[in-house]
């Protein structure tokens, strides 16, 4: 009978975003990790390694910066660097403003009348 192992969080990893290692990019690999994955809340990161786990592109990192609507940093010198647990605390922010916006927009159109099956088509 042949042995079945269990996936690690890599490999759901993995197949869920279809990252590899030494696949190119500029942050994660360039740094040995695998975003997301390997960091802990206290590393330090710079503005290529935190555009690779956020799946953004780092000319994107720095309108956010400009706009004042990105993940904390903190300069050293001319560097941007970024605390992992900060870009973890923005992202949930986010995930909580949105969901409450979700939910006013729900409210709304549900007091508008919309979805009634009673309506006509």
């Amino acid at each position: 009978m042949p042995t079945v192992r269990n996936p690690t969080m890599s490999d759901i990893f993995v197949a869920i975003r279809g990252h590899t290692w030494q696949h190119g990019c500029l942050g994660c690999c360039r740094a040995g990790k695998n975003p997301g994955m390997a960091y802990s809340p206290d590393d330090i990161l710079d503005e290529a390694e935190v555009a690779a786990v956020l799946h953004t592109s780092v000319r994107t990192l720095r309108r956010w910066r400009t706009e004042g609507r990105g993940p904390p940093y903190a300069r050293v010198g001319k560097q941007p660097l970024y605390r992992y647990r900060g870009i973890l605390e923005w992202l949930q922010k986010r995930e909580e403003r949105e969901a409450v916006e979700a939910h006013k927009r729900r409210e709304q159109w549900e007091r508008r009348g919309a979805g009634r099956s009673d309506r006509p088509l």
